[in-house]
């Protein structure tokens, strides 16, 4: 049994429609969770960032109220700005994930997408072809 140029355009779009089912569940889902929950985590960060900042603007004000020593508000101004920075390095790390995620993301969703609509075609069209010939068939002339 040889097949048809319709049967095999038929059987090439059913491929690409597992491919993009494939690619949509083992891949892009995973991504698109991935990338959420990394801005969760940005969310929480910049949550923690400003607690932290006041929490250190408090105590620096504290010290300075009660005319503490020099040091101690120099040493509490130096564990501040430690974690502000600490801060800022989470923040950018999270920040370059998310950028450098987002685009491989966009482009995926077109890749399923465009695979989605060819593999529909070419699946209708094969089965458009095959109700032809049977409708050919069956109809006398």
């Amino acid at each position: 049994m040889s097949l048809r140029s319709h049967q095999f355009a038929e059987l090439f779009g059913i491929i690409l429609v597992l491919g993009a089912t494939a690619v949509q569940i083992f891949y892009l889902e995973p991504l698109k969770r991935s990338i959420e929950w990394h801005q969760n985590v940005f969310t929480q960060q910049q949550n923690g960032h400003v607690v932290a900042e006041a929490v250190f603007d408090n105590r620096l004000a504290i010290l300075k109220a009660m005319k503490a020593e020099p040091a101690d508000i120099k040493a509490a101004e130096d564990d501040r700005k430690k974690l502000m920075d600490r801060y800022q390095t989470a923040h950018a790390n999270v920040a370059e994930m998310v950028l450098d995620e987002q685009p491989v993301e966009n482009i995926l969703q077109m890749i399923v997408v465009a695979m989605f609509i060819l593999g529909t075609l070419l699946t209708a069209s094969g089965r458009l072809a095959e109700m032809r010939n049977t409708n050919r068939k069956t109809i006398p002339r």
